[in-house]
């Protein structure tokens, strides 16, 4: 679909979520085939007003304030109220579909356009010529590549305008100034117009119709001179003015911290992430609960012959109550339910930290990453499986009896309480039975759980598709391994 006309931006507004305002009353006239340059600093909301734009932000997400009307043809929008997709995005990290081939990219766009888009075949050539035979899944090739597969998956969208985000982010000269041209061509030749941001511009600028600044001062958009020299003249002067005062520097330090502060760092993030976060304790709340309420509910509602046995056999069915959820049903649980959860947190935690190269910077930085995240990790599991097995019997055995009473209400808890704990603590203990092998069999839980967590987690991640598969691994083999630990358990404890 090629564009009669541009559009019109009038009294544009937008304010981010923390209460900083980016622009007031900006107006922004875009003719058709036009190529705009938009610089700002970082921050300044550049690529917000591009995926503005593009319909990315969408009226129900409240924390953007903005209001202005945009005139499309015909038609005018206002923007505090719907959000026109003006533009067709081309991601700064190409947001290629991972799992489709280069050519199925373009389809899938081109199959999914709200009206035929006619694209010059030419321009299809020039982009998609290294990908006419090749069935590779997308996310093999380059940068440049994934580049190319993304500007023309975009050309098929049906909008009236092409928005580029940081395009010449890891580029050479040659590629750059390739890049602009290629820029250039399809907006004369689709008379689409195109907004381009980027940092570094110099390379850009023979291809670019107007120049446009966010001016953080005037919160407005200013016209520059193409010329790099007046362009660093007025960002120079944009830093001088909001220079902050010498007292109000940040001020890091030359001293070095001992690695026993980072360390503690870590085992405090991951402390609060995997065992102490209010959805762990809620979630083990739950456990500990319906355990004790199902176990005893369903013993007492269907013991064979109860009317007759229950009598005679209460005290020791209770007593078996005890021991059971204690030595068995709790433990499980409880090593179950936080290897589920837990793995999956930490593989998914991890799993971005490779993906985002988080790990090769630290090892670039000499900082010990093993001992500050898989040391703190191990530690948090052993210490949760330890610490949640003995708050969910707490609350298992008071459901326990809350639901015995309930069945039994004519009977004083006294003698609920001296029947269930009759096999557990012995007078004068102070420790209940079997607490070695319970301690035992959750530590090892949690340190499996731990290990095979971070094993998947650290694994190379090169698409989503990778740490997907990482966290359902790591969720699948840590609730293998608890399986493991607790039947072999079983096999020498009883």
């Amino acid at each position: 679909m090629a564009l009669s006309s541009g559009f019109n931006i009038q009294n544009l507004s937008i304010t981010a979520p923390n209460g900083q305002s980016l622009l007031c009353n900006a107006n922004l006239d875009v003719k058709p085939g036009e190529i705009i340059l938009l610089l700002g600093r970082i921050g300044s909301g550049k690529s917000t007003i591009l995926q503005l734009l593009s319909g990315l932000v969408p009226v129900s997400q409240q924390t953007w304030s903005v209001s202005g009307t945009v005139a499309l043809g015909d038609r005018q929008y206002d923007l505090s109220r719907e959000r026109p997709a003006l533009g067709g995005y081309v991601f700064q990290q190409y947001a290629i579909f991972d799992e489709l081939s280069a050519r199925n990219n373009v389809a899938i766009a081109r199959d999914h356009a709200r009206s035929a888009t006619d694209v010059p075949q030419e321009i299809v050539t020039s982009l998609m010529v290294d990908f006419v035979h090749d069935e590779r899944e997308a996310h093999r090739y380059s940068g440049g590549q994934k580049q190319s597969i993304a500007i023309t998956r975009t050309l098929f969208s049906d909008h009236p305008a092409m928005f580029y985000d940081e395009p010449n982010s890891g580029l050479d000269l040659h590629q750059t100034q390739q890049l602009g041209a290629l820029i250039q061509e399809i907006a004369r030749t689709t008379q689409r117009p195109a907004i381009i941001v980027a940092h570094h511009f110099q390379h850009l600028l023979p291809y670019v119709d107007r120049v446009l600044a966010i001016d953080p001062e005037q919160q407005s958009l200013c016209g520059l001179p193409a010329q790099t020299a007046e362009i660093d003249r007025f960002f120079y002067r944009a830093l001088d003015r909001q220079a902050p005062e010498a007292d109000d520097a940040l001020a890091i330090g030359t001293g070095r911290s001992l690695p026993l502060r980072w360390a503690w760092w870590y085992f405090r993030h991951y402390f609060i992430t995997l065992l102490f976060s209010p959805t762990m304790v809620l979630y083990m709340l739950l456990c500990g609960l319906l355990t004790g309420f199902v176990s005893t509910w369903f013993l007492f509602q269907h013991f064979p012959f109860r009317e007759f046995l229950t009598p005679l056999l209460h005290d020791n069915t209770v007593q078996a109550l005890g021991f059971v959820q204690l030595r068995v049903l709790v433990p499980l649980l409880t090593a179950l339910l936080i290897a589920s959860r837990n793995s999956a947190i930490i593989s998914a935690d991890l799993g971005h930290r490779v993906h985002s190269q988080q790990i090769d910077a630290m090892t670039n930085l000499h900082i010990p990453y093993h001992w500050y995240l898989t040391g703190s990790v191990v530690l948090n599991m052993v210490l949760a499986s330890l610490v949640f097995v003995l708050f969910n019997f707490a609350l298992s055995a008071w459901a326990s009896m809350i639901t015995w009473q309930y069945l039994n209400p004519l009977q004083s808890t006294a003698i609920w309480k001296e029947a269930f704990y009759g096999r557990i603590v012995s007078p004068g203990d102070v420790l209940f039975a079997g607490a070695g092998w319970v301690g035992l069999k959750m530590a090892l839980s949690g340190l499996a759980t731990g290990l095979l967590s971070v094993a998947f987690g650290m694994t190379k991640k090169e698409t989503v598709l990778d740490l997907n598969r990482g966290i359902a691994q790591a969720i699948i083999w840590s609730a293998s391994a608890v399986l493991l630990i607790h039947a072999a358990s079983a096999l020498m404890e009883f």
